[in-house]
């Protein structure tokens, strides 16, 4: 996930949005000091850089951030519920922005939901929604990385339905885009299937798609995605309706997952799992050996094996939160070693507070978990991310204050609306925290801390600070690991 703002830059926003491309330095933040308003005293709880620059406009606080594969570029994204999509640059070297443009090609973006890269680190693909005058599609861009220029757009779906994109994958030889995402064969259809799309990632070209439809349910969707370590195999991940119950209603979610042939799109297996009737998938991730899918939710972890999708374990974290909309937020990591499985979620308790859980990958053992909240005010955790040596892992959390928008499938869903968007630091081993940095804005309406990302000698913070409801800006900090 991952940031943004706009008071008197107003007018530079509208031209981004208009599609013109800047290059612009970050905006001078009066408020760097904050940075480091928690944590030890001195340079090493001291961001390297914080800049805030100018984002998308109305509905922005579920934007999205990625590192690029060198940690030379970090990435932000957001999408305007009023048409329009924003994409930008930072420079992680300096903490300049780099460039920032306004998605064209596609009119009425409204969401970016995924960022990612190609293998050579040339290319940026983004993915969202479009909103037609008939229909809702899954909207897909290619960037050049060096000057913010659109390569090419496409949109995905059929005449009268609706289809999003929500995770975005490319194949290891950079030939092909991977998407996946929902359908439904109306704009107000209750049935709403799994999607995964393969486009040829030079030019946007349909190669395959393919519809998952649990048949327990109604409502499956796909959040994320991922291909093989060899390329054979794309994984798609997420959540179906595992059970209907007829007497009350209400339908019963698993975490959920799929495996397709990367050539061809043929479904080599399907399967749910999951230790509760509330287990609504958000993340997922395949060890580097090719052994295991992890599927990870708002309620734990479920691993299945790659080769048949049989369920190797099912593990949850004890009160975790059964509210569906914070499946939003939830991050999920590898250790270097792909040992340990991190997951960031939420548990409930008198309030809401940020947990950060690790597992073991073969057995699925808890290993520990660690909280982290404010008295009386509810924490959301939001991201995390494992330092490349593996001594370390990040959580992103931030306060939740109320506030709410409207996304696809969901709808209405809680915002975090937090006075100081935070990075814990803790140990791989105990999870016990030893840093903790911050940031806040005391005039803003929202500071929300999106994201997390870590390279070999720093962590970098994603997020949002909004003063009004259609006006804000992306935030970013470099931290010394």
């Amino acid at each position: 996930m991952s940031s943004m703002r706009r008071t008197p830059v107003f007018f530079l926003a509208c031209l981004m949005t208009a599609g013109f491309v800047s290059a612009a330095p970050a905006v001078a933040d009066p408020l760097d000091d904050l940075a480091c308003s928690l944590g030890p005293v001195g340079g090493a709880a001291c961001a390297e850089w914080l800049m805030r620059h100018p984002g998308a406009g109305l509905d922005e606080l579920l934007p999205v951030s990625l590192l690029s594969a060198d940690g030379s570029v970090l990435y932000q994204g957001s999408g305007d519920h009023f048409g329009g999509c924003t994409l930008a640059a930072v420079d992680t070297s300096a903490g300049l922005l780099a460039w920032s443009t306004g998605l064209g090609g596609v009119d009425d973006c409204v969401w970016l939901l995924d960022l990612t890269e190609s293998p050579d680190g040339a290319t940026v693909y983004a993915t969202g929604l479009v909103d037609g005058a008939h229909n809702d599609q899954a909207v897909i861009f290619a960037v050049d990385a060096d000057d913010g220029s659109l390569i090419w757009s496409g949109t995905h779906g059929t005449a009268n339905g609706f289809s999003i994109a929500i995770g975005a994958a490319v194949s290891t030889d950079g030939a092909r885009l991977y998407l996946a995402g929902a359908t439904a064969t109306a704009p107000d259809d209750d049935a709403v299937d799994g999607l995964v799309v393969a486009l040829d990632a030079t030019d946007g070209t349909l190669l395959w798609d393919a519809v998952y439809a649990h048949p327990a349910g109604s409502f499956d969707l796909f959040l994320d995605i991922a291909v093989s370590a060899d390329g054979t195999t794309v994984y798609a991940g997420g959540s179906a309706t595992d059970v209907h119950d007829t007497t009350s209603g209400d339908n019963e979610m698993a975490y959920a997952a799929a495996a397709y042939d990367a050539l061809t799109g043929t479904e080599l297996w399907n399967t749910t799992g999951g230790a509760t009737d509330a287990d609504f998938g958000r993340r997922l991730a395949v060890t580097p050996d090719g052994d295991s899918v992890l599927v990870g939710g708002n309620k734990g972890v479920s691993a299945f094996s790659s080769a048949d999708g049989s369920s190797l374990w099912d593990t949850i974290v004890p009160g975790a939160s059964d509210w569906d909309d914070l499946a939003l937020f939830v991050d999920l990591a590898l250790s270097p070693d792909a040992t340990t499985a991190y997951l960031a979620t939420t548990r409930e308790t008198a309030y809401y507070d940020a947990v950060l859980a690790a597992f073991d990958t073969s057995s699925g053992l808890l290993e520990w978990t660690a909280s982290e909240g404010t008295p009386n005010e509810d924490t959301l955790a939001t991201g995390v991310a494992v330092s490349p040596d593996g001594t370390s892992v990040y959580l992103a959390s931030t306060g939740l204050r109320g506030g709410s928008t409207y996304v696809p499938f969901l709808g209405w869903v809680g915002l975090p609306g937090g006075s100081e968007a935070t990075v814990t630091v803790h140990d791989v081993a105990t999870g016990v925290s030893s840093r903790t940095v911050s940031y806040t804005d005391p005039l803003a309406e929202y500071t929300v801390a999106t994201d997390v990302h870590a390279d070999g000698s720093a962590f970098y913070m994603a997020g949002v600070v909004t003063v009004e409801s259609d006006q804000g800006d992306f935030i970013a900090a470099k931290f010394t690991a």
